[in-house]
């Protein structure tokens, strides 16, 4: 393997993944440029300015990674395979598309949220902001700039409560045994 520049190394480090591309590693980069986009995708989306706390998180470990990739042997870089981080098997176990196939309708829960937003952000946030600038309705101003926020703390809480309560525990079998009690009891 050809030892890379230090000069592009360095510079390259400074973008969350790129480093890691650089190197030849184009799955980990994409990996962590994937995640490093999510959380400012979400963050932005959804306003939460809170989750904002784990890039520079995600950039320290992305570029001190990218000269732990640099100063491997050839041993270790032959033991170190280009890998996604981030398996479904890893965090699903080897049996994710079930897990999947099981959890479809939390996915389906999912596209409706997104949908939903969409469509609050597209159509009715305009309509209410034209009722605002004509009424001067104070409230209704507070209410479109947190309402996003609004429904991922309801969801966030919900979850929580599911969490701490625990799935539904399932009641025992009725017993429906009949003894057996000979010939008599069955002509009779």
């Amino acid at each position: 393997m050809q030892r890379k520049s230090g000069l592009l190394t360095f510079l390259c480090a400074f973008v969350p993944g790129m480093g890691q591309m650089y190197m030849g590693y184009m799955k980990r980069g994409l990996s962590i440029m994937l995640v490093f986009g999510a959380v400012i995708f979400v963050s932005a989306l959804l306003n939460i300015g809170l989750l904002c706390i784990l890039l520079p998180i995600i950039w320290a470990f992305s570029f001190f990674d990218t000269f732990n990739l640099r100063g491997q042997t050839p041993e270790q870089a032959a033991a170190n395979p280009d890998e996604f981080m981030f398996d479904p098997a890893s965090f699903m176990g080897e049996n994710w598309p079930k897990f999947i196939a099981k959890r479809h309708s939390l996915f389906g829960w999912l596209l409706i949220f997104v949908g939903l937003y969409s469509l609050y952000n597209t159509y009715l946030r305009p309509l209410l902001w034209d009722l605002y600038n004509t009424f001067h309705l104070m409230w209704l101003r507070a209410l479109l700039d947190d309402i996003p926020t609004l429904v991922v703390a309801v969801l966030i809480i919900a979850l929580g409560l599911y969490l701490v309560k625990g799935p539904a525990k399932p009641e025992p079998p009725a017993e429906d045994y009949t003894a057996f009690g000979g010939k008599e009891e069955q002509n009779g």
